[in-house]
């Protein structure tokens, strides 16, 4: 028989950690996948969202999307996604090197994942690129995860630019809320042909312990700098029913919500804007107060022409 000593043991279980924690980062970027997530501006910019969102048994997710618009996509022959997310001493926390599956929504695409994720504050780096290393978009942001909230609380409101129902979404499919998956544009630019619609993720709502559900008065708002917000109609609010649930865990619901499906630019100018979403709970008066930048820009393409009127027939 072969003995160890308690320290050959310990050694042993912190070798199988540290190899379990560094294979749940992802495979090992190649040499020029890593070169050209290192080579991005060091500031943020581009189109990347990430969203932090906690799940009813502690876990938590960084959802990651970028937006590719479509005269940069390419013929999608051959491209391939790459994320690298950094902690603050600088080491890998996620990695991502695979070909880009991108979907399409309307004229353009957008490719995300979710990664598991521990709390803490990461520098995320993403690029789209071609068969030949060419980067067709890219984008760079910081994050703060937190861990699961044990109050009433949210998640970041999501502001969307489309979004479109998703038939038995799984539990951790990137952007989806109430059956429906969002496609953000994480520079908060807005163009004036796109929609514009919400989500947002709660936590420990307050439940009737009676009946055992959850109703949360709705209040949105639209506000242009500089100009008194605007009311946006929500539809009546209905008690979400709490499931049974066989382990403990905290209550998760997610809200969803649409304003305008397409052509933002018939309804607001090009400017600064915020998205303000309160969510009450009439009987404890529990609120939440949340809200999120926009910005809208371009404009609407000019109207085709009226068609020329024949010309009158002589008379013979």
């Amino acid at each position: 028989p072969v003995y160890r000593t308690k320290e050959q043991v310990a050694a042993e279980q912190r070798a199988a950690a540290d190899k379990a924690a560094e294979e749940s980062k992802g495979p090992a970027l190649s040499e020029g996948g890593r070169a050209t997530l290192e080579g991005l501006a060091k500031e943020p910019f581009g189109a990347l969202a990430l969203l932090p969102v906690s799940y009813r048994d502690g876990t938590t997710r960084l959802m990651v999307q970028l937006f590719v618009p479509g005269s940069a996509a390419g013929t999608g022959e051959g491209t391939k996604l790459l994320i690298l997310a950094r902690d603050k001493d600088g080491k890998d926390a996620i990695r991502l090197e695979e070909a880009a599956a991108l979907r399409k929504t309307k004229a353009d695409f957008f490719a995300d994942r979710a990664f598991p994720i521990v709390p803490g504050d990461y520098d995320v780096a993403a690029a789209l690129v071609d068969a030949t290393g060419k980067v067709l978009a890219s984008g760079r942001r910081l994050v703060s995860v937190s861990g699961l909230p044990t109050e009433f609380a949210a998640s970041p409101l999501l502001v969307s630019v489309n979004d479109f129902p998703v038939d038995a979404p799984k539990p951790d499919e990137p952007f989806t809320f109430s059956g429906r998956r969002f496609v953000v544009k994480g520079d908060g630019r807005v163009d004036a042909t796109d929609g514009l619609s919400y989500a947002v993720r709660l936590y420990n709502p307050p439940v009737d312990p009676v009946t055992r559900t959850i109703t949360l008065r709705r209040t949105l708002k639209i506000k242009p700098k500089g100009q008194p917000a605007i009311d946006v109609p929500t539809p009546p609010e209905e008690p979400a029913k709490v499931p049974e649930q066989k382990e403990s865990g905290a209550v998760v619901l997610d809200i969803a919500g649409g304003i305008v499906e397409s052509n933002l630019g018939q309804y607001f100018k090009p400017g600064d804007y915020e998205m303000r979403l309160t969510l009450t709970d009439p009987p404890t008066q529990k609120k939440l107060e949340l809200v999120a930048p926009f910005t809208v820009t371009g404009t609407l393409p000019a109207p085709p022409a009226p068609a020329a009127a024949p010309a009158p027939k002589k008379k013979g």
